[in-house]
Parts: C-alpha cells; structure tokens; sequence
C-alpha cells in the first residue's frame, strides 16, 4: 500500500489562546463536514472531515488535519482508499482509521493505519459494520452498533483482534448481544465489558439490567436486576458489580448522578437544574479513574459537563451566544463563528485535558473549531 498523500486544500487556519482553552478555527470556502476527532500521542488532536471540492459538483476528498499540542495546523493528508471514516486506536496506541470503499464492485469496510502503510498488503475487506469506536484493551478493538428502530434487533459488536506486534489485524469477528438492546458500555483496561440497558417490567416498574459478557462470545458471564428512577436519557460512566457504579442521567431539566453499590442500592445526587429539558446524552469520556465529560443537548442549546469525584466540576452550555458560558462560574469560552454551534465531537487528551470540535448550524458549513481544554 502507499501512504497518505498531504492534501491541497486550504485551511486559513485561526488560533485564539485563553487561560486553560485553545481555539483553532480552520474554514474551507467550499465546504466541509467534519466526521471525528481522536487525541494524538503528542497530546494534539487528528480530525477526520470532508473537504469539498471548488467546482460545485458535491464531490469532496476525505482528509486527515493535524493539530500539534498548542493548536497550530501541522500537517494535511488525504485519504484515497475509501470514506465513511471511524478513527481508533491500535493496542499500540497508533492512531487507525475504519474506511469504507468505493468505485468497486461492492462496497467494503477496510481498517488502516494512518501512517506506517507501506509494509502492509490490501486488505480483503469485509461487510460494513456501522457502529461507533468503544475503546482499545486486551489486544482488542471495540464497535458497538445499536439499530434504533429495529424493535427486535439486537445490539452487536465488532471485535478487531491485533497480532502480537499491535501492528496487524488477526481476526475481525461480529458478535450479537443479548437482549435487551439498547445498551451503554463500559470497556477496562484489562478488556472487561460491562453494560446497562433498560428493562420495563409488566407492573410498569424500572430495571437496569447490568450485565458483563464474555469478550470471546458475547454470553452474559454476571447480570443483576436494579431498580432505577424514571429518566429521560442515561449513560453509563463507570460499572462495576465489586466497586460502585456511576450512571449519569436526565429527568426534565435537570440533569443527575446516580451511584449504585455493589448490593444494588442507588443513590442520587442532582447535579444541574437548566431552565428547559434536557433532550440527549452522549457516552462519556473518562480522562482518568473518577473523572468524565459528558456532552449533552438540551431545548435550546448543547453543552458539556465535567465530573470528578461525583462532583460537577464545570457545565459549559451554547444558547446562541458566540461560545459556551461556564454556567457554575459565568466564565465565556468565545468562539467566534456566526451562527448556532453544534457539538458533535468530545474526546480525551491527557488526565487532565479533552477537546470538542464545533460547527455553526446550517445545510453546509464551511467552518468548524477544533478546542483543547484543561480542567
């Protein structure tokens, strides 16, 4: 195979510096769509988007941009072997990429290395898997796909297994949850896959039906029944059958931390009241034992919040202003761009910094702001 090509397209690159953010503004006056974000070992940040091209066509490349640790642009690549892009992490923490091809005679999901693919055969490929990166341990990648409007359809993972060096790919496997579906995973170091899902009982009661799967076969190893408050959206932060749980959830405007003991007692704690609901939740990032950020959307806006130690640490929200208001604090985090911010993307830096990527509302943006913070 040959390496990724630096790309052409022009970025006019913008950096803002505040006392714990940096900002780096990058447009595109033809358009772009940002598709994922994953820290870089340097403590940067790789951004994965579509560029599209000048003549109007609706044709793009997709592209690979490089921020080093102070948000400067370091380089540019584009990738030819396919779209649709998923960034992971090799078990050696090299940074891969899940493409899907195109122009053949069928269309086939490919997993790459960004750099380092000379020394590497094509890869067969093999049927799309549509789900989203969980994590990397044990010598194995995660993909959880939740089919929303399949009733009946279980949850599935997609299993990448490396050789021994970390640098190939030995085995790709499929495995189908049990019912329920619907479920938020935990993924440890040492490779251990927990989970809840919601289970409604015929008397009208609440479960979480907390289980750990073989990684092997996906066959329930513990399950517990708990029961649960009413909510509007939940995510799993930490779980655990030895250790206490910590589950993140939303009831109306207000969003709340719920610690369930390994005998299955649930203790909650209300952490924000907003003046509307609360409408999603996304699954949250850990940057350490204890300590997660968590983006949210609620009626008239989106934001994050950052938890360490069961305590709510910061709550960034956008109701319209240019940037996002510490709504504990008042402090401005300005990001100029016109318009309404959209916050698709959150990952991990380091123990102690993450970064979100944003775009301004519209049918096509040619902007996006890519920040690294500290807590």
């Amino acid at each position: 195979m040959i390496e990724l090509t630096r790309s052409s397209h022009d970025w006019q690159p913008m950096l803002h510096t505040g006392k714990t953010s940096t900002v780096t503004i990058l447009t595109h006056a033809p358009g772009l769509s940002l598709k994922g974000i994953l820290a870089t070992r340097e403590g940067g940040l790789m951004i994965a988007a579509y560029a599209y091209n000048p003549n109007g066509t609706g044709l793009y490349d997709l592209v690979y941009l490089e921020l080093d640790a102070d948000g400067q642009l370091s380089s540019t690549w584009t990738e030819k072997e396919g779209i649709l892009p998923e960034l992971f992490y090799s078990p050696q923490g090299e940074l891969w990429t899940s493409v899907v091809t195109v122009g053949g005679a069928r269309e086939l999901q490919i997993e790459l290395p960004l750099h380092g693919r000379s020394g590497l055969d094509q890869p067969k490929g093999a049927r799309e898997f549509a789900g989203t990166y969980v994590g990397t341990a044990a010598g194995n990648v995660w993909f959880h796909d939740v089919d929303p409007f399949g009733g009946k359809k279980p949850d599935k993972l997609l299993r990448l297994t490396f050789d021994r060096s970390g640098s190939r790919i030995a085995s790709r496997k499929e495995l189908k949850l049990p019912m329920p579906k619907n479920n938020k995973l935990t993924l440890d170091e040492e490779g251990t896959l927990q989970m809840v899902a919601l289970q409604e009982e015929s008397d009208g009661t609440l479960l979480l039906h907390h289980r750990q799967v073989d990684p092997a076969t996906a066959a329930v190893l513990r399950e517990r029944l708990i029961p649960f408050p009413d909510y509007d959206a939940l995510e799993a932060a930490e779980l655990s059958f030895e250790q206490p749980s910590t589950i993140i959830f939303s009831k109306g405007k207000t969003l709340n931390l719920a610690l369930i003991s390994p005998d299955g007692m649930v203790q909650t704690t209300e952490l924000f009241v907003h003046s509307s609901d609360f409408y999603s939740l996304w699954k949250p990032v850990i940057l350490e034992p204890g300590t997660f950020v968590l983006r949210f959307t609620v009626e008239d806006g989106n934001g994050w919040a950052v938890v360490r130690n069961r305590k709510l640490q910061a709550l960034y929200m956008n109701t319209g202003e240019q940037g996002y208001t510490n709504r504990l604090t008042g402090e401005v985090l300005e990001i100029p761009m016109e318009g309404r911010l959209i916050l698709p993307e959150l990952c991990r830096i380091s123990n102690v910094a993450y970064a979100i990527a944003v775009y301004p509302q519209g049918k096509q943006t040619n902007q996006l702001a890519a920040v690294l913070l500290h807590i």
